[in-house]
């Protein structure tokens, strides 16, 4: 009888082994409605919304310019900023010690150079700036 038991664990595992190798697509079956929900979250997210209206808006803000516009705390704009960064529906630039975060990089060009003081610009910083003045919209 245990002969029986242990032929039968071993067929069990061949056959499970056999499906998992020719059919890696059941693999994903437990987990799909998760990805599904991610990217519809990704996508209708409200605290998202709200920081590209802001960002939008603005033309061009820092970081701790969206906490304090959105009143929502630093770990949750920083996750949301990274994120719709990732997604590609905002852009950022480092400008002297500051992160600026736009969508339009023509305002928000306008938008730094009327803000600092083009003097205390490094030359690098003065050409990123004009590249994205020059971006087409």
């Amino acid at each position: 009888m245990p002969a029986v038991a242990i032929a039968t664990g071993v067929a069990a595992v061949a056959g499970l082994s056999h499906l998992v190798s020719n059919r890696r697509e059941l693999l994903l079956v437990p987990i799909a409605p998760i990805i599904s929900r991610i990217k519809t979250a990704s996508a209708d997210d409200p605290v998202r919304k709200e920081i590209l209206r802001v960002v939008e808006q603005m033309g061009a803000v820092t970081l701790s310019q969206i906490v304090k516009l959105t009143k929502k705390s630093w770990g949750a704009v920083q996750w949301h900023v990274y994120v719709l960064e990732r997604e590609g529906r905002l852009k950022s630039v480092k400008i002297g010690p500051f992160t600026y975060y736009f969508t339009n990089p023509r305002t928000a060009a306008e938008i730094i150079l009327s803000s600092v003081d083009p003097g205390s610009l490094s030359l690098e910083d003065r050409e990123k700036l004009d590249i994205m003045a020059s971006a087409v919209s």
